[in-house]
């Protein structure tokens, strides 16, 4: 298969493929460029292929939401504090980096700004998130070069609803053929699904911290 869009296949084929004097040979489907005369079938074969591809695509995001209803961490990396249940594809608690999350719940609450909380974390030696993640993996090296704690690693914790024991997901989108493949989706759109796994600050301690961010916000508007 040449590609998955009939358009950027056909264009490759009757126009770019011509102009570099390209030969293009299909076996299985018995297509060959220098053959003399139009065939119809690859043009029919490419449509057929990028409706196959957007077919499984929407059943593969059906399955995910199934798994997402069920309580089921389906994909993707699990949240810093958290670790991955492959076998019941659920969320538990990582007992190394959540007594680090509920600490920075109540630094914040206690006065400390985003960079100061960063700083405190880094001059006591406390591996960033990405670091962390990287020498999980085993990839040391990568570890070594990945950033240590600043400002953004803060401010993602304390707005994370996972730390109230909710899952997530369908926070971001692509679709099929989308040229905005990583896009932040509107909060009113994220499917959240609430008790899905062991929480590590209460809803009270979180609306506490998300009311005082946006006062802070509004303050910084206002200024």
């Amino acid at each position: 298969r040449l590609g998955r869009n009939y358009i950027d296949s056909g264009t490759y084929i009757e126009r770019i493929f011509p102009l570099f004097h390209v030969r293009y040979i299909a076996v299985n489907d018995d297509f060959d460029t220098n053959r003399e005369g139009t065939d119809l079938t690859m043009p029919l074969k490419n449509i057929i292929n990028e409706w196959y591809a957007r077919d499984i695509s929407t059943k593969i995001h059906a399955s995910y939401q199934t798994m997402w209803k069920n309580g089921e961490y389906a994909y993707g990396r699990p949240p810093y504090g958290y670790k991955k249940d492959a076998m019941v594809r659920k969320l538990i608690v990582d007992g190394e980096t959540a007594p680090i999350v509920k600490r920075i719940f109540e630094m914040y609450l206690a006065g400390m700004t985003y960079s100061e909380i960063a700083r405190e974390l880094q001059q006591e030696g406390i591996v960033s998130p990405p670091k962390y993640r990287y020498l999980e993996q085993g990839n040391r090296e990568k570890a070594e070069k990945a950033r240590d704690w600043y400002h953004l690693h803060i401010k993602t914790i304390l707005t994370n609803r996972h730390y109230m024991g909710d899952s997530v997901h369908a926070t971001r989108e692509g679709g099929f053929n989308n040229p905005d493949k990583d896009r932040r989706v509107s909060e009113e759109r994220w499917i959240i699904i609430p008790d899905t796994h062991e929480p590590l600050v209460s809803r009270e301690r979180f609306a506490e911290v998300q009311e005082k961010i946006k006062r802070q916000v509004q303050n910084i508007h206002a200024r």
